[in-house]
């Protein structure tokens, strides 16, 4: 019976090293955000654009804080060591907010749903379809916007943006969050240039 007793301590206490070594030598989580990017501003005589940016809608496959990469037509990959520093929806309207200030060179820029007490020019509405990077390294935005005016009663243009970017090594996370970043500066400029014939 001692001897029994004796070899489960034993063996419960190497599984609980062995466990702590596991836990130890695991990977640190490695956290990333999208960037804005310098865009040449259009310049104007007119007075600076009033804008409101918003809503923006992702699809839930991203509604996690891992970064969601794509094996296959049907099939998905979830990094548990590779995460997005803020959500995702937050990034994507921050960074698209700041391309179009710095491009319209406008620092009216009001972000909604939100409460407001300014009146705006113009509302910028987003609903991303995909948003990701396969197993090649390509890297896709594809989303539709509309345009409505200052109130948000009256749709004034729509469009659809579909922006790929490619790096070269496809299980780079710090590369597929730059090419993201590229790709909403892509789209950043088809919605700045539709603002300003409108």
């Amino acid at each position: 019976m001692t001897s029994m007793t004796t070899h489960l301590k034993t063996g419960l206490a190497a599984l609980a090293m062995m466990t702590l070594i596991g836990c130890s030598a695991s990977q640190p989580t490695q956290f990333y955000t999208l960037s804005s990017i310098d865009l040449a501003s259009q310049p104007s005589n007119e007075k600076p654009m009033r804008l409101g940016i918003g809503p923006v809608y992702l699809p839930a496959y991203l509604d996690r804080p891992q970064v969601v990469t794509r094996s296959g037509a049907n099939r998905m990959n979830v990094s548990e060591f590779d995460q997005w520093a803020e959500p995702l929806e937050t990034t994507f309207q921050r960074v698209l907010t700041e391309n179009l200030s710095h491009r319209l060179d406008t620092d009216r820029i009001a972000t909604l749903p939100a409460r407001r007490n300014v009146s705006l020019d113009r509302q910028v509405e987003v609903e991303v379809t995909r948003f990701d990077a396969d197993k090649t390294g390509q890297v896709v935005l594809d989303a539709r916007w509309r345009i409505f005016d200052g109130r948000g009663d009256r749709l004034l243009h729509r469009g659809r943006s579909l922006t790929e970017e490619h790096v070269t090594t496809a299980n780079s996370y710090n590369d597929i969050a730059a090419a993201m970043s590229r790709c909403l500066a892509a789209m950043t400029e088809e919605i700045a240039d539709a603002l300003v014939t409108l």
